[in-house]
């Protein structure tokens, strides 16, 4: 980051007039000259963290003699050597990267119902599934466990529903994603949608308590995870996001997370390779860039990455064994209904028919 985009003068300011200043974000916005005014907050912050002091700060008149001294100290000459240099050498590559950040922010706090402050006080309620008539008279031709495992999965994908919309609304606004092919985006939404729908969920995954609680509170058990599916996937699952849980991510950084999940060129079946590819690079750089791993190679995101591969295999599992159970929310048809007409989906298809 460059000085340019703190000013000492803003620093000055700040300290004589003493003025407490407030983050209305997650106080870890990003700094650049373009955007110096939008958070007070984490641009003095930035000063402190490239050395300002605020003992260095007079509240009054400099005597003349003082002030020569103090010009001539090595380190003001280092401070004003670092603001000309980096006035002159900020790359734009810092501005594209700041534009990808805030876009997927906004983004995912927008179309995402997982965020912190959306489940904050979400009150929790089991999940009861009660058959209909017609369920009721299906059991007394096949055995019971069949039934019980067709009723879990129509609810469960019925809870999973609105999260289809969400994921591809949240896609869309993934810079660069509208410009791949169309069959491209279908394929990594289709099967990238349950590694996505994982990742943003997993703040209202327990691993400690074995329950998954969607965004209207109705929780799941792990138990009736391996009624729907076998053990192992269902092991991967709570695997992931104990994993990933405890790399505490913001709701920026895992809404980043995602489209780098989401843009996955692994996929079979993936035209357009080298397109996909580029823009992963692109998410990853960015995800990179939010939580400082150029200044810090211990970052989270290097100890994030090894988590995707759970991921995807999870998802490729999940897309197998709905494919058997007609999981019509994620068929082609559908999501192409959303991407061209997103507004009136949730109206003119029902989840609850699959």
């Amino acid at each position: 980051m460059a000085v340019t985009a703190i000013k000492q003068g803003f620093f000055r300011r700040s300290i004589q007039k003493q003025i407490d200043y407030k983050c209305l974000r997650d106080k870890q916005c990003l700094v650049i000259r373009l955007n110096r005014n939008r958070c007070q907050y984490c641009r003095f912050r930035k000063c402190l963290d490239v050395g300002m002091s605020k003992d260095s700060v007079r509240y009054g008149r400099v005597p003349k003699r003082s002030r020569e001294k103090s010009e001539a100290d090595p380190p003001a000459r280092v401070i004003n050597q670092f603001t000309a240099d980096n006035e002159k050498t900020e790359p734009r590559q810092q501005a594209s990267m700041y534009d990808i950040i805030t876009t997927i922010s906004d983004a995912y706090l927008y179309h995402c119902a997982y965020t912190e402050a959306k489940t904050r006080g979400l009150v929790r309620k089991p999940a009861f599934f009660n058959m209909s008539e017609q369920q009721q008279s299906n059991a007394l031709d096949g055995s019971n466990a069949d039934v019980q495992k067709i009723v879990l999965w129509q609810q469960f994908a019925h809870l999973l529903c609105p999260s289809v919309q969400q994921v591809v609304e949240f896609a869309k606004k993934i810079p660069g994603f509208q410009e791949l092919p169309q069959d491209d985006k279908l394929l990594c939404i289709k099967l990238g949608f349950f590694e996505v729908w994982l990742v943003q969920a997993s703040r209202l995954i327990s691993p400690q308590d074995s329950t998954i609680t969607f965004t209207d509170g109705t929780t799941i058990s792990r138990q009736q995870m391996e009624i729907m599916f076998d053990r192992d996937f269902v092991n991967q699952v709570f695997n992931f996001v104990h994993c990933f849980n405890d790399l505490q991510l913001s709701d920026a950084e895992i809404g980043l997370y995602s489209a780098v999940v989401l843009v996955t060129a692994e996929r079979e079946g993936i035209y357009d390779v080298k397109s996909l590819s580029h823009l992963q690079d692109q998410m990853i750089s960015a995800l990179r860039y939010k939580l400082g791993a150029a200044q810090n190679p211990n970052s989270a995101v290097e100890l994030a990455a090894p988590q995707h591969p759970r991921a995807f295999r999870g998802g490729v599992r999940h897309s197998q064994q709905a494919g058997g159970r007609g999981w019509r929310e994620v068929d082609d048809f559908y999501l192409e209904e959303i991407l061209n007409h997103p507004t009136c989906w949730h109206e003119r298809f029902q989840c609850s028919s699959i």
